[in-house]
Parts: structure tokens; sequence; C-alpha cells
């Protein structure tokens, strides 16, 4: 990740009834497993859990990403300043995304137009953050197979999958407490939910673009 990668600072909203943030991210990961795994099993981002990853396989996967949070992350800025706590700040992905396909020698895609998630209430975006901070810590698996099968680093074509180290899950954990207000939980797996319902729709279509042949033929589970 490089140091100087742009980042939001959320605002400083009125103090909200504290939660634990045990009880809701438990929640949160019971209430969105089935939806998680249908979007790590999805035949575009599968072989990112190989070692058989291919370059293709992942310049496919980065554009799929590109496309997702560019799209989030212009309608995302104005709803994180009403995050209440000033100690979490959220890291643009789409830039970092960005560069590493221009890394690889990707054609980048013109537009920003997909699905986005549910944004309506600051607990709507909690569900969000989730989802976005939760995935960082994949990184912590797939940057080592990057490194290993693509010779690809945080400096050159894998600066995405290196957010972990920015902490990122960590401060929103630490978060979560003071921005849970008392029945705010459903808003919250709400909007969640909607995160991953919003890839699967950027998958689908990246689905529908190429033939099945292509997309299953160079991999095969291990």
């Amino acid at each position: 990740m490089e140091t100087g990668s742009p980042g939001y600072r959320v605002g400083t909203a009125d103090p909200l009834t504290r939660g634990d943030p045990a009880d809701w991210l438990q929640a949160l990961r019971d209430g969105t497993r089935a939806a998680h795994q249908r979007v790590e099993s999805h035949p575009v981002l599968l072989p990112l859990q190989s070692d058989r990853l291919t370059m293709a396989q992942y310049r496919r996967a980065l554009a799929v990403f590109l496309a997702y949070f560019a799209a989030l992350e212009a309608v995302l800025p104005p709803w994180l300043e009403r995050f209440p706590q000033a100690g979490y700040r959220y890291l643009p992905r789409h830039p970092l995304i960005r560069r590493d396909l221009m890394d690889i020698g990707a054609v980048l895609p013109e537009g920003h137009s997909g699905a986005v998630p549910q944004l309506i209430s600051r607990n709507h975006l909690l569900g969000v953050l989730y989802v976005l901070e939760g995935a960082t810590q994949g990184g912590r698996v797939i940057a080592p197979r990057l490194q290993r099968r693509l010779g690809l680093d945080a400096r050159r074509g894998a600066r995405y999958f290196h957010l972990y180290h920015a902490g990122q899950w960590r401060s929103f954990r630490a978060s979560l407490g003071g921005a849970a207000p008392r029945g705010g939980l459903e808003q919250a797996l709400a909007g969640a939910r909607s995160t991953f319902h919003a890839l699967e729709a950027h998958l689908a279509a990246a689905n529908s673009e190429q033939p099945k042949e292509s997309l299953h033929g160079a991999y095969r589970p291990l």
C-alpha cells in the first residue's frame, strides 16, 4: 500500500448508544455468510484462491473490482461524513486497483456505472463498511500467492491486496461500538447484504461478457 494514498476522514456526529462490537460483528458475519460464500465461489473470483492462478484470471478479477469500487466510491464520500467516529479513515480502493491494472498491462474500461449498495442511513453505511473492511483481510492469504505465482507486490500490481497492512479492520472494529445505535442492526445487515449483492451484480455482468468455456477452461479447483 502506498503511504500517500488519499483517505476520507469521517465526521464527528452526535454520540450514539454504545453497543458491543463483538456482538455486532458476529451478527453481521452470520447474516451475510451465504452471500459471502456465493461471491467467493464465483468463477471470476475463485481462481484468486488457487496456486494455479494465471495473469489473465487475475486481470479479470481486478477489472470487476475496479468497476465495483469506482461506482461505489463515486457515492460513498458524503456518507462517510456522517459516520460518528473520527478515528476511522476509509482508504479509497479504486485508485489502487486502477494502478494495479495498469501495472499488468490491462486496458482500462471507461465509465463507472454499475450497481451500488443500499445507502439510506448511517446504519446501512456500517454494514457496507463491514464488508469492505472485512474483505481487506483476504489480502493476508491472496497477497503472498500473487507474489509467488505472478511476481506482484505492494509496489506493483497488488496494491489493493496489501490494504490489510494499514490496520483498517482494527480501526473499523474499534469504532463499531460507538457507531452502533440500539435497534440499528437490521439496517446494518441490510447494508452489508446489499454490498454483497452489488458485487454479485458486477460479477454477473462480467460473466455475461465472456463465453463460459473461457471462464472455466483454464482453472481447476485444487
